[in-house]
């Protein structure tokens, strides 16, 4: 996911459901951008790094398997 125009929620999970994007990819593009800006800002209090991205490979692979997720699947 490029930080190109911002998306909405919505925007970014229909993307994951179609298949342009994988839940994977949003969660580490978000984890990317909490690294390289939250130092200056101080904003992010805890992470849980490891268990966004499980919890993304889940949707990923609900996905893959044709199962249907719900309206915010995949975002983080």
């Amino acid at each position: 996911m490029s930080e190109g125009a911002p998306r909405t929620a919505l925007a970014i999970a229909a993307a994951i459901r179609r298949g342009e994007v994988r839940a994977r990819d949003v969660v580490d593009a978000c984890l990317a951008r909490i690294d390289r800006l939250d130092p200056s800002l101080g904003a992010v209090v805890a992470r849980c790094d490891a268990r966004a991205r499980a919890e993304a490979d889940l949707v990923d692979a609900r996905i893959a398997a044709g199962e249907e997720t719900g309206p915010l699947a995949g975002v983080p």
